[in-house]
C-alpha cells in the first residue's frame, strides 16, 4: 500500500470514527518512545560488556582489593541486566487510541524528560567504566560513581513508570 493510499484511508476513517485523526501522530510517539528506551538499553548493555572485561582484568591481577571489586561488579552487572530488560520491554508511550485512559500530553512530556535523563545517564555509565586494564586502577575506585549513576538511571525509569501508573 502506498503512503498516499494510506493517508486517504486515514482521512476517510477520521470522518467515520471521531478521534482517529490523531492516531498516526500517536503511533509516531509510541515508536519514538520505544526507540529512546532501546537506545538507553543498548548503552546499559555496552556498559555491562565493559564490566565483564573489567572483571576479567581484575581477576588476572588476583589482589585482595581486586577480588572485592569483582563481587561488587558482578552484582552491579546483574542489576544492569535487569534494568536493560525492563527498558526494552516497558510500556509504550501511548496506550492506544481506543483506550479511554491514554497518556495525556503533559504526562508524555514528563516521560520524555525522564527518558532524556535516562539516556544521558546511561551514556555516562559507559564512560565511568575504564577501558583496557581496569586493574591498573587499584581495585575499582570508579565503582562508587558507577553505582550512583546506575541508581540515577533506575530512579528515572521508576519515575517514568509512575507516570504510566497514574
Amino acid at each position: 500500500m502506498t503512503r498516499s493510499k494510506a493517508a486517504d484511508l486515514l482521512e476517510q476513517l477520521s470522518r467515520i470514527v471521531p478521534g482517529i485523526a490523531g492516531y498516526q501522530e500517536r503511533e509516531k510517539t509510541r515508536n519514538s518512545d520505544k526507540a529512546i528506551r532501546e537506545k538507553a538499553a543498548a548503552a546499559v548493555a555496552r556498559c555491562r560488556e565493559k564490566i565483564s572485561a573489567a572483571i576479567a582484568d581484575l581477576s588476572r591481577t588476583g589482589s585482595m582489593a581486586d577480588m572485592k571489586s569483582i563481587g561488587s561488579l558482578d552484582r552491579l552487572s546483574t542489576r544492569m541486566e535487569k534494568l536493560e530488560d525492563e527498558l526494552r520491554f516497558a510500556s509504550y508511550g501511548y496506550t492506544g487510541f481506543f483506550h479511554e485512559t491514554g497518556i495525556n500530553e503533559d504526562d508524555l512530556a514528563r516521560i520524555y524528560e525522564y527518558d532524556l535523563e535516562l539516556l544521558n545517564e546511561a551514556k555516562n555509565l559507559e564512560k565511568l567504566v575504564p577501558g583496557q586494564d581496569a586493574s591498573q586502577e587499584g581495585g575499582a575506585p570508579w565503582l562508587a560513581d558507577l553505582e550512583k549513576s546506575l541508581e540515577t538511571v533506575n530512579r528515572s525509569f521508576r519515575d517514568r513508570k509512575k507516570v504510566f501508573e497514574g
